[in-house]
């Protein structure tokens, strides 16, 4: 019974962990699907999964393509404090009452997506990461160097002004 009662316990908690997960995406796509309509220059797709060479799927949140640059956007819905830096495998999550849990660092989880998504094209494109936490707590956070690591509600004005020096994409056709 107890053997049971962990295993439901885990299932419910890999539930929850989904679920915020899907909310935190659907938070990013109402501003991306706003910002679409808004601009025809703009097109997104979410929730995009493509298989490997070893038939591994690699699920992306968010694909951006803009005239000023093509962006793979990584979401997180986590609250409390952040901690991490590019290098680290693993950042941590803090709150006030001293819990702490820990996750893959979302720069390298992302850069693995633009690796897979950049082989899917080519190599034609240049890709560039985001990543959103939409619980907008970026700012307390002791996230290092890394400025596309960015707040929800910075989101917009992040790929307005963003310039990676390459020449403007057409998104004609």
């Amino acid at each position: 019974m107890r053997i049971l009662r962990t295993v439901i316990r885990r299932i419910v908690r890999a539930a929850n962990i989904d679920y915020k997960g899907r909310k935190g995406e659907f938070k990013v796509n109402e501003i991306l699907d706003t910002l679409s309509a808004e601009d025809t220059k703009q097109k997104h797709i979410n929730n995009f999964t493509l298989l490997d060479e070893k038939d591994k799927s690699h699920q992306i949140d968010h694909i951006v393509i803009r005239e000023n640059g093509i962006f793979c956007i990584e979401t997180k819905n986590y609250g409390g404090w952040i901690f991490g830096n590019e290098y680290q495998k693993k950042w941590t999550q803090t709150f006030p009452y001293g819990k702490k849990t820990y996750f893959l660092n979302p720069l390298k989880q992302n850069q693995s997506h633009i690796n897979y998504l950049s082989k899917a094209l080519d190599d034609k494109y240049r890709i560039n990461s985001v990543i959103v936490f939409v619980q907008n707590n970026i700012d307390k956070t002791r996230v290092k160097n890394c400025p596309n690591v960015i707040n929800l509600k910075d989101l917009n004005n992040y790929l307005e002004i963003y310039n990676d020096g390459s020449t403007n994409y057409s998104l004609e056709d």
